[in-house]
């Protein structure tokens, strides 16, 4: 199961990273970390756009679930019927929001392991040997003329962002950005009102998804923050743009509509 996990998501995610890493400026290993996560990100908009327009849909539907559930409170064979029905009717997924959710954490597990590789100094060395990164580049990276560059030049990857933060040790400062960073996005997805005890502890998560952000960040190496950062920024920016920016354009276009 380890060499099927390795070769089918942490040494694609590898070769990425060399790639990304071999085309930044000053071979900075940070930037390289946003560029992968631009291009992960880029990968899982269509499906993230979806999830965020079923929410947008589950919402407007609110005022109908409030009633199915107050009309069988009492029948909860009934309530599920109802509920499937109207689903169903609507046609709406209540689980399409979990699917960019579920994909990322393979993702992220493969990133844990590329960056735990790149704490060992023996992994980063440019030496075209078994316990070298090089090993485990794919033929056609390591064709890249950029690559290649990387391959033959002396010493080791640069495992820094702007020349100050080591990615491959632990960082208290990217790791409160990143517990910052989840906060405003857990807030933009919190609703305003806490009427039942599902949008309760909701707004508790605004606190808790933060805190342990923080707290298991403080124990990874740098580089799994900074993803996490870029990751959750680009999230809460596309959040904000399909259910504002969206909604403010449709309308917009509603009110230019000519009168039939």
């Amino acid at each position: 199961m380890g060499n099927i996990f390795n070769t089918l998501i942490t040494q694609p995610l590898l070769n990425l990273s060399i790639f990304l890493y071999s085309i930044m400026p000053g071979w900075d290993f940070g930037l390289a970390i946003i560029a992968i996560t631009v291009v992960i990100r880029a990968v899982l908009w269509p499906l993230s756009a979806k999830s965020l327009h079923s929410q947008k849909a589950l919402k407007a539907l609110q005022p109908e679930i409030d009633k199915i559930k107050k009309r069988n409170k009492n029948n909860p064979q009934a309530l599920q019927k109802a509920m499937t029905e109207l689903y169903k009717e609507k046609e709406i997924s209540p689980f399409s929001s979990c699917l960019p959710t579920l994909l990322q954490f393979p993702i992220l597990i493969g990133l844990y392991w590329v960056f735990v590789k790149f704490k060992d100094p023996a992994f980063i060395q440019v030496a075209d040997t078994s316990k070298s990164f090089i090993a485990q580049l794919y033929p056609w990276v390591k064709s890249f003329p950029t690559v290649k560059s990387v391959i033959v030049a002396d010493g080791s990857l640069h495992t820094s962002f702007l020349g100050i933060v080591n990615l491959a040790k632990p960082n208290i400062i990217l790791a409160i950005i990143a517990g910052a960073v989840q906060f405003l996005q857990t807030k933009l997805m919190t609703p305003n009102t806490a009427q039942d005890p599902t949008q309760k502890m909701m707004a508790n998560m605004v606190y808790i998804f933060p805190l342990v952000t923080i707290l298991i960040s403080l124990s990874l190496p740098a580089a799994l923050p900074l993803y996490w950062t870029a990751s959750t920024g680009i999230a809460a920016y596309q959040q904000w743009l399909i259910m504002n920016k969206e909604v403010t354009l449709l309308e917009h276009l509603r009110l230019k509509k000519p009168k039939s």
